[in-house]
């Protein structure tokens, strides 16, 4: 939960590579369902294209992973 509430605090940064940074770490957080609603909304308000692609990246990876833990229920 740490990494979680470390990486929302970045992504929420006032600098571009503070953003960059947390949506890296939103990757790898164990809380994915968490991550995706923080990478959704953080979509929706970010303008930048660095950032907007990344994001896209970091929710295409969690989505992957979901995926594959749902199957393996």
């Amino acid at each position: 939960m740490e990494a979680f509430m470390l990486a929302r605090r970045m992504c929420a940064g006032e600098t571009l590579s503070e953003r960059l940074r947390g949506v890296e770490m939103m990757r790898t957080v164990p809380e994915r369902r968490r991550a995706l609603l923080v990478l959704r909304y953080l979509r929706a308000s970010e303008t930048d294209e660095t950032l907007l692609w990344a994001i896209d990246g970091a929710l295409t990876d969690i989505g992957k992973a979901e995926q594959s833990a749902d199957t393996r229920v």
